[in-house]
């Protein structure tokens, strides 16, 4: 793993704002403590001039609704304009016609859209909160424009495969196909693995927990809306913060001690680390480790979905 590391991580997760209008029981959002912030155009322009030429990706989610940010397509076009390829995940439900069309003309890459259910039903279990009628319109809307404009921007239909929808797998295969989608079956990720509730969703038989090291400390880097850099998505309330992006730079937090202090726990054992100790990241195994190491980080997520989804002969 120590070879992986490069003088700066190729993939950037930056959080545009942790405001989210749902409430899924499957997200430990519902837990944060952390205020609510929505990130600062010059906090975007720093990360963009000291990342320029050095990462290939920038994720901007994190643990909100990117949309709600009133800049999300500035801020998109802002990374492409430099170079750097962008991915983004919605739950559709703000995704109106107007914001359709600023997303598609902002040049995004990859888009997830987080859908999990055929039906209202299963949608208000998972989902809680949204308006599942609404949202289908949204995001059939914009499949429309994605074929209509000719974008180039890779949209996948999502389902984080849990026990509230485990039977609806191929009725949401063939129904998202058929109004243009890319398909993504998610295997669901019971994050840290400490909340009992989050783990109860958890069909059983998936995941089990692997030691298998973790890729992130070495190639990916987590920014917070509030600047506040974390080890990773599990680090919802920034509890382990190895730096604030405001006031240092990146290469100085990526090279810093604090974060060659967590690589080398990491080696020693993550099971030694807190919100490490149960996740199940790498618990899809070495092969899916391989892929995103291997090859480009945004064409391995393509591949993902192209290839039938890697996980689909466990459902």
């Amino acid at each position: 793993m120590k070879k992986l590391q490069a003088s700066f991580p190729s993939i950037l997760h930056v959080e545009l704002t942790n405001a989210c209008n749902l409430k899924c029981p499957i997200c430990p959002r519902i837990y944060m403590k952390r205020s609510v912030s929505f990130i600062e155009l010059e906090l975007i322009d720093k990360i963009i001039k000291e990342s320029k030429g050095k990462a290939e990706l920038v994720t901007l989610h994190a643990w909100g609704e990117s949309i709600l940010h009133p800049q999300f397509d500035l801020i998109i076009k802002r990374f492409k304009d430099n170079g750097i390829k962008t991915q983004l995940s919605t739950n559709g439900t703000f995704l109106d016609k107007d914001k359709t069309d600023k997303l598609l003309l902002s040049g995004l890459d990859f888009l997830v859209c987080s859908i999990d259910a055929i039906n209202e039903a299963t949608y208000k279990k998972q989902r809680a909160g949204g308006n599942y009628n609404k949202m289908v319109e949204n995001i059939k809307w914009l499949f429309k424009r994605v074929k209509a404009t000719n974008s180039k921007t890779f949209v996948v239909a999502q389902l984080v495969y849990t026990t509230m929808n485990k039977d609806e797998v191929i009725p949401f295969k063939e129904k998202w196909e058929k109004a243009g989608g890319n398909i993504w079956l998610k295997p669901y990720s019971t994050w840290n693995g400490k909340d009992e509730e989050i783990k109860s969703y958890q069909v059983n038989g998936h995941l089990k927990y692997r030691k298998n090291i973790c890729d992130w400390p070495w190639r990916q880097m987590v920014i917070h809306a509030n600047g506040k850099v974390v080890p990773c998505c599990n680090d919802y309330d920034g509890k382990e913060i190895f730096g604030d992006a405001s006031n240092n730079t990146l290469e100085e937090i990526w090279n810093g001690e604090s974060m060659k202090d967590f690589r080398s726990m990491h080696l020693k054992g993550r099971e030694n680390i807190d919100f490490c100790q149960e996740c199940k990241y790498m618990s899809l195994g070495t092969i899916k480790q391989f892929i995103f190491v291997a090859i480009n980080y945004l064409d391995s997520l393509k591949l993902q979905t192209l290839l039938e989804n890697y996980y689909k002969r466990k459902l």
